[in-house]
């Protein structure tokens, strides 16, 4: 089974400077609640290119990295970033690296590089590649890496063609527990 243990984020997006996210021991899903442009997605795009080296924006229109490199780093003269993910896999430790660095104007002008380390040990290039593919296959990342603010474009897609929309939108959140969490907010904000 696959756990996430930390992420760290190094100029990556609106995360300036060395950011680290440390996950719950316990299995389960993991829900990241804040208001809008809070880094929320740039965290999920932090652990998709990690895994995957793309970062998706709306409608998975893929960023150029050159792009998401901090604004105010940028300023600074910084032209990179990186992502740092440790996760568990079938009993083993990982720490994987992917580094990106801008070399000149221009999205496809940048350097990736990426490690990966399994149980301390740094795996090859193509060991590595064919690592990720047995951690999480791409294809089936979606369902794993699941951003909730898209349920109100699959909301808006689904009841322009049927009315079954709202009920596959509740049935969604139900799924992930987000009834609970917003009944314990509004729980929360009474006890303030």
């Amino acid at each position: 089974m696959l756990s996430f243990d930390s992420i760290e984020l190094i100029n990556f997006g609106p995360y300036k400077g060395r950011q680290k996210i440390e996950f719950p021991d316990e299995s389960g899903v993991s829900v990241v609640y804040g208001e809008n442009m809070r880094g929320k997605t740039s965290l999920l795009n932090g652990i998709r290119w990690a895994l995957f080296g793309e970062i998706l924006g709306r409608g998975e229109r893929e960023i150029s990295p050159s792009d998401y490199i901090n604004w105010e780093s940028q300023e600074e003269g910084n032209s990179s970033f990186s992502v740092v993910l440790e996760f568990s896999f079938e009993g083993n430790e990982y720490e994987l690296t992917r580094e990106f660095e801008n070399v000149g104007p221009g999205a496809d002008r940048g350097k990736e590089k990426m490690y990966l380390k399994e149980n301390a040990t740094v795996l090859g290039p193509d060991a590595a590649k064919n690592k990720l593919k047995d951690v999480l296959p791409k294809q089936v990342s979606r369902f794993f890496l699941f951003d909730g603010e898209l349920l109100q474009q699959y909301q808006d897609l689904l009841s322009d063609q049927n009315a079954m929309g709202d009920q596959i939108k509740r049935a969604i959140e139900r799924i992930l527990g987000l009834p609970i969490l917003k009944e314990g907010r509004s729980h929360l904000r009474v006890m303030a």
